[in-house]
This record gives structure tokens, sequence and C-alpha cells, in this order.
């Protein structure tokens, strides 16, 4: 995108929810907030509450044409249950509804649970594209960026015994990475547990037995 100029971005703001939280601490949307607000030339961070920030930096980025990338938004998401996937930080909730609401430019939000919070502008403003099933080519080069060692068929073959799920790709490149220097001949050590549970809960469940043994 860089080498089109950003396809007629203006600017071009991305965060990482999940390399936040592997820095130490859960994580927040308050870092998140104050470098967004900072970039985009808020006069005074301090002040507003949480919810008023949000709606800030929602003009400051909707009045121009801004590529605003959240990425992993799920740790800051509910988990299911009655409130599953609504937004736990009231200057997130403020900022996507906003956008949803009026926005020139694109925010894209990578998570493995739907927002709740913009649902009803999925049909409108806010589309959803579901991207759990890879093909077995995509999926080999997932394995391949997790540092999985073997024969390109070996992790074609891995893709599609899981069905291209993404989630479990991920597991088991992170779990063999681990556990077995990146050797995808060993994948036999957990792919019966993991290749047939679909939600993210026994997903993490299974390769934390996994782990643990």
């Amino acid at each position: 995108m860089a080498a089109e100029k950003y396809r007629s971005a203006e600017l071009v703001f991305g965060w990482s929810f999940y390399r936040q939280g592997s820095s130490g601490g859960p994580s927040s949307a308050d870092e998140f907030l104050d470098a967004a607000l900072n970039r985009f030339g808020d006069p005074d961070l301090r002040l507003g509450t949480a919810w008023e920030k949000g709606e800030r930096l929602a003009k400051l980025v909707a009045h121009r044409r801004t590529l605003l990338v959240l990425d992993g938004l799920e740790p800051l998401q509910n988990p299911p249950g009655s409130q599953e996937g609504r937004v736990r930080e009231p200057s997130l909730q403020a900022l996507l509804r906003e956008l949803a609401a009026f926005n020139r430019g694109l925010c894209v939000i990578t998570t493995r649970t739907p927002v709740a919070d913009i649902a009803d502008h999925e049909r409108t403003s806010a589309l959803r594209r579901d991207l759990d099933q890879l093909s077995s080519d995509a999926g080999a080069k997932l394995l391949r960026a997790l540092g999985i060692k073997g024969d390109e068929s070996e992790l074609r073959s891995a893709s599609e015994e899981f069905h291209g799920h993404c989630l479990a790709l991920t597991l088991l490149g992170s779990y063999l990475t681990d556990a077995y220097h990146g050797d995808i001949r060993r994948r036999e050590e957990v792919s019966a547990r993991l290749a047939h549970d679909l939600r993210q809960g026994a997903h993490a469940r299974k390769v934390m037995e996994s782990y643990q043994t």
C-alpha cells in the first residue's frame, strides 16, 4: 500500500492491542488513546472523560481520509455471555460508534469476536468479513511466518487438516515452535485435540492442555 501512496489516505495510523498486552500488563485503551490523540493533533490530552476523548478522537480521525488499523481488539471485548463482543473501554466504544456513523476514511478492525457496539451498522457502514477459512496455500504461508519448518506439501496438508481455521493454525504454529522447534511433522501431538474445536475458548483450552503436558 505504501508503494501506492496508501491509496489516497492522507494519514495512516495502526495499533496492535495484542502487542501492547504482551509487553507485560493487560491491554488497555489508555495508551492507544493518548498516542492517537497526540498523533492526530489534539491540543490537550488531559481534557474530558474517557468517552469524551473517544468522541474527540473520532472527529479528528473522520474529518480527513484516514486509514486507522486496530489490530487484535478482542482483549478489550467482553467474553461469551450476555455482553459478548461489547468493547469494555468507554473511549473505544465512543470512537467506534462515531466512526460507524460518519467517517471519510477507513477503519479496519481485526478481532475473532464480532464488535457488538457497531452491529447496527454491519449492513451499511461497518462491513464485516469473516476470514476463518484459509486456503491450503495461505495456511501454509501463515505456518511458515510463525517459524514452522518442513516441506511445503506438509504445511499445506496441516492447513487442510485444520480446515484452514486461522486461530487453530496460529495456536498450532506457536505450540510447535515452542515444543518441537517448529517441526511440522510433530503436529499429530496436538492435531487430534484441536482440529474439531471451533470456538476460541475450546482452542485455547486444548492447546494449554498440550502445553501443560
